[in-house]
């Protein structure tokens, strides 16, 4: 028997999760192997004395592969319109999504070690608030690192895309729910930004 294989269990949840992640929230560049990406991840924190979970951040914005204002995901830019609007927010780019889905087989640390799919970044005059997202297709998941863990459905419509600055390949009935599904994380991710905002 040859030792390079490791033996895994099929875990068709977590693939399916992983798979609904990328779709939504797109992914960043190649990420390394676990031990290389968490010396990046622990030099950063050391050189900048910031948390590890800060220094996760800051890797993944340095390393995302799309625009953080127009993010080429729908499901991501139309939340990050949503969020813009409830919060009538003056400048555009006051509000940026970043993504910490990676598309290999390994992970990110701040998704693998801190369970955070993506975030949004606000700036407000010279402050910058940040709220964590872990999208999932398993109802029992409640141990969660990130402030919103939210829960999409097995057919949820993954399929929409862009095309002439136009979102298409839904139908009506999966237009209602891409809607509807966007609209609440909107809300949530709006209402954690004004309760930090107040402090």
């Amino acid at each position: 028997m040859n030792s390079r294989f490791e033996k895994r269990e099929y875990n068709p949840v977590e693939k399916a999760g992983e798979s609904l992640e990328q779709e939504l929230f797109g992914v960043m560049k190649n990420v390394e192997e676990i031990s290389e990406e968490r010396r990046r991840v622990e030099e950063r924190a050391k050189r900048k004395n910031i948390s590890e979970l800060d220094a996760a951040i800051e890797e993944v914005k340095s390393r995302q592969t799309e625009n953080p204002i127009n993010p080429r995901s729908p499901f991501a830019n139309s939340v990050r319109i949503k969020i813009s609007d409830i919060l009538d927010l003056e400048k555009d780019d006051a509000l940026k999504f970043y993504t910490a889905i990676s598309n290999t087989k390994n992970k990110t640390m701040l998704d693998r070690d801190f369970g955070i799919d993506g975030f949004f970044e606000l700036e407000e005059e010279s402050d910058k608030f940040i709220v964590t997202i872990d999208l999932t297709n398993n109802q029992s998941k409640f141990a969660a690192k990130a402030k919103i863990v939210e829960y999409l459905p097995d057919d949820f419509p993954i399929q929409a895309r862009f095309e002439k600055n136009t979102l298409a390949g839904l139908t009506p009935s999966e237009l209602q729910i891409f809607d509807k599904y966007t609209n609440d994380l909107a809300e949530k991710v709006a209402d954690q930004f004004k309760k930090l905002i107040k402090k």
